[in-house]
């Protein structure tokens, strides 16, 4: 009788963790069409728990009700098998409905922060609009945004995600990123966010505030007039914030701050008269109002009052400077001289990365990457019969006319028929993808050899592809394909024409890519996609056989190893004691840059660690993603697609692609291979 009882006692057992299967089968039968199988499953285990009740009976009534329990249980465990085999298989073939209330709160979410991040940094948003004010940075505002920003995270996370629909997937994923992103990093606010001013986000000046238009209004002219009168406010701002990363010994190195003195010294020496404080284009703008003379004179005496003050506060800065922040800059280079400060790094790198690659990966991977790019500098230097460094092949380049034009209007126009030539192989690793209208124009200032200037969604605005042309004897033929696949297509202007017209969230589509003395308490640039898509751009005119002479090829590999040189040194700073020399050698010997070019690109990885490390980090790993998905897909794997994929996303961190390109491979697998699998997993997991 004791062995019956245990019996029957095991199958009561048995039938519980059916129960316990039924709950976990929750998350599977909850979507919209599963909702009335839940119900039955639910009916159905009850039904089976009535029916193993055990009744509390003596003797041998209580002995019978246990032999008909040990024999109904092992009846009712096959009956409700075979009904969960069922169950599950149509589970599997239901459609899968969305809960509209999951949608509607999630846009509500979404909306509440777009007006929030535009109230929070209205220069960026609404520059000339009713809220005249240039953003504010203090402690006391790095603790209420990172308040804010956990309500969101919270309010997000309470919004279930099997109940969006798949487009609206991706955005959740990448907000709750996002958000994750900045709540994690207020731990660092207290470093990079005390330090607001560098050579690389220099001192703000009052012409850098007026855009180059010709429809200022009386409105706008009045807006942007308060807009001037808030730098003395911002600049206070900046200077309490230095002086708590003094207090805190966190301040940057000398190198980064020393061009921002030198600045801030000439502004202060400037006369009123000079162009920097004689706006010479506000006083145009307010020319043609149509005003009478008098109005137009009280706008001009409140711009020259208002410059005084400007004035006044580049002063103070300045004395500030000097007495205080720079006799207590850091003496050592590396961030991770600071207290904690080798954890901070491995945060800039998760910051700017968006994976989990350690910073001894990264520089094995940097001097990996050196040695393979080198051997294909090296054959055609011996094809050449060139037998020396390739700081001296570049030298000896740099002496041959022929590689160089003569003329601005020449440099443009090479340009255009390069972008021409890529124009007409597109189709051969592209489909459908917008084709936005690219302008190409001279830079206002002596910056770097190019950069790209995003167009706007409405198509008032072009896309730029902005050329220094101060230095033309800079610029070799050589370079220019390379240069032209990265910045224009299929580089960032086909990518960022992706977003153009792209229905994606404002707060996704328009990024504030700006202020990265915050980071990494800020939130994510998504660099390593954005940029690892330029280089590897530059990897596809390759294959696109877009690189007509071994001098074009030898133009992509010198871009393609300064890179995976960032790799080397800007780890090899921060995390292995690499001197700001070595660095700067490491850099010349490799890619022939000048000396003056490599400190100021040193100078670069030191006021911003990691930063540079995302280019190299992100072409290999859409690289490594096609090799994947080519693996897996063989002959059924359409290169198109796999672009299409990826810059149908917009900007998103690397763990968040990396699921993208499954989700591809998974769809474009043998769909009865897929659906075997699945039912298989299912029946296993919940039913043997």
């Amino acid at each position: 009788m004791i062995v019956i009882k245990k019996k029957a006692e095991g199958k009561v057992e048995e039938i519980k963790a059916i129960k316990k299967k039924e709950r976990m089968m929750r998350e599977v039968c909850v979507c919209g069409g599963g909702r009335p199988v839940l119900n039955e499953v639910r009916s159905f285990v009850f039904q089976s728990y009535k029916k193993a009740s055990v009744t509390r009976n003596n003797g041998a009534q209580k002995q019978q009700t246990m032999a008909a329990v040990l024999l109904q249980g092992k009846s009712e465990i096959i009956l409700m098998k075979v009904k969960w085999t069922f169950l599950l298989a149509s589970l599997l073939l239901l459609p899968t409905s969305t809960s509209g209330s999951a949608s509607e709160e999630f846009e509500n979410l979404q909306n509440d922060f777009m007006e929030w991040k535009k109230t929070k940094y209205p220069y960026h948003f609404q520059p000339l609009e009713q809220d005249n004010r240039l953003n504010s940075y203090s402690l006391k505002g790095y603790r209420e945004e990172k308040e804010k920003i956990s309500e969101y995270l919270k309010r997000l996370q309470l919004i279930w995600r099997k109940d969006l629909p798949p487009k609206e997937v991706l955005i959740y994923d990448v907000m709750n990123q996002m958000l994750e992103q900045k709540v994690q990093g207020y731990k660092w606010h207290l470093y990079g966010a005390l330090n607001p001013l560098s050579f690389l986000e220099n001192v703000i000046t009052p012409n850098s505030l007026i855009e180059l238009s010709s429809d200022y209004d009386e409105n706008q002219v009045r807006n942007l007039l308060s807009l001037l009168g808030d730098v003395d406010r911002l600049l206070d701002e900046y200077k309490a914030l230095m002086k708590e990363a003094i207090k805190n010994k966190h301040t940057l190195h000398n190198v980064s701050v020393t061009p921002v003195y030198q600045k801030l010294v000439k502004l202060s020496e400037a006369e009123m008269d000079d162009k920097m404080y004689s706006l010479p284009k506000l006083n145009e703008y307010i020319d043609k109002l149509p005003l009478n003379d008098e109005r137009k004179d009280e706008f001009k005496l409140l711009a020259n009052r208002t410059m005084a003050d400007i004035k006044n506060a580049y002063i103070s800065m300045a004395q500030f400077f000097k007495d205080e922040y720079l006799p207590n800059t850091r003496p050592h280079i590396s961030i991770s001289s600071l207290q904690n400060g080798r954890q901070l790094y491995d945060a800039y790198l998760k910051w700017h990365l968006s994976t989990s690659m350690s910073a001894d990966e990264i520089y094995d991977l940097g001097h990996s990457e050196i040695s393979r790019i080198y051997k294909s500098m090296k054959k055609i230097m011996d094809k050449q019969n060139f037998n020396g460094t390739v700081l001296e092949y570049f030298q000896s380049l740099a002496k041959r006319p022929e590689f160089f034009l003569e003329t601005k209007e020449d440099i443009v126009n090479r340009y255009k028929l390069l972008i021409q030539r890529i124009k007409a192989k597109l189709n051969t690793t592209f489909r459908d993808y917008p084709d936005l209208p690219l302008d190409i124009v001279p830079m206002s200032y002596d910056g770097p050899a190019a950069l790209y200037r995003d167009g706007s969604k409405t198509g008032e605005i072009r896309g730029t592809f902005v050329l220094n042309l101060y230095r033309p004897q800079e610029m070799p033929t050589y370079q220019m394909m390379a240069l032209a696949l990265h910045e224009t297509i299929p580089g960032h202007h086909l990518q960022r024409s992706y977003s153009r017209v792209s229905d994606m969230p404002l707060w996704k589509s328009k990024s504030v890519i700006d202020n990265y003395f915050l980071i990494p308490f800020q939130f994510p640039f998504n660099t390593a996609y954005l940029e690892g898509w330029g280089l590897y751009s530059e990897y596809l005119g390759e294959e696109m056989g877009l690189y007509e002479t071994d001098y074009d090829l030898m133009g992509r590999y010198s871009f393609e190893i300064f890179r995976a040189c960032r790799l080397a040194i800007d780890t090899g700073i921060h995390a292995k004691n690499m001197t700001r020399e070595e660095g700067i050698n490491l850099l010349m010997k490799y890619t022939g840059s000048s000396r003056k070019a490599a400190e100021i690109e040193v100078d670069r990885y030191i006021t911003i660690p990691g930063q540079a490390c995302s280019y190299k980090i992100g072409e290999i790993k859409i690289r490594k993603l096609r090799e994947k998905a080519e693996k897996a897909l063989g002959a059924a794997f359409d290169i198109k697609e796999f672009h299409n994929t990826i810059l149908k996303t917009g900007g998103i961190p690397l763990e968040i692609l990396e699921q993208r390109i499954e989700e591809m491979i998974a769809h474009n697998s043998a769909p009865h291979t897929l659906v075997h699998f699945t039912l298989v997993s299912f029946l296993i997991q919940f039913i043997l």
